[in-house]
């Protein structure tokens, strides 16, 4: 049988197999990096990102999560418009 997260706060359901019951979400930030050469790198939006993470995840055996990154429609449409794009998620620069 499959499993339902149901976010209530963004409003998004995400079925699991259930094979990934007593899994785990884990909560950071995407940021979207300029893409004009003048900003190279610079860091010009950002969100929120939930990830679904295998109950079978350990650091000594990690396994893929799942990321849902959250965009305000005008992110969306910045993004679709190729004014930035996705880099390195915020937890990627603390390791």
């Amino acid at each position: 049988m499959a499993l339902l997260y149901k976010n209530t706060e963004y409003g998004f359901d995400f079925t699991l197999p259930a094979t990934w019951k007593d899994y785990s979400i884990v909560t950071d930030e995407w940021e979207g990096l300029a893409v004009s050469q003048a900003q190279t790198e610079e860091v010009i939006e950002n969100g929120p990102m939930n990830s679904i993470r295998h109950p079978q995840w350990t650091s000594e055996n990690p396994r893929q999560d799942i990321p849902i990154m959250i965009f305000t429609i005008e992110q969306w449409d910045s993004l679709q418009q190729e004014k930035f794009h996705i880099g390195r998620h915020l937890s990627d620069q603390k390791n």
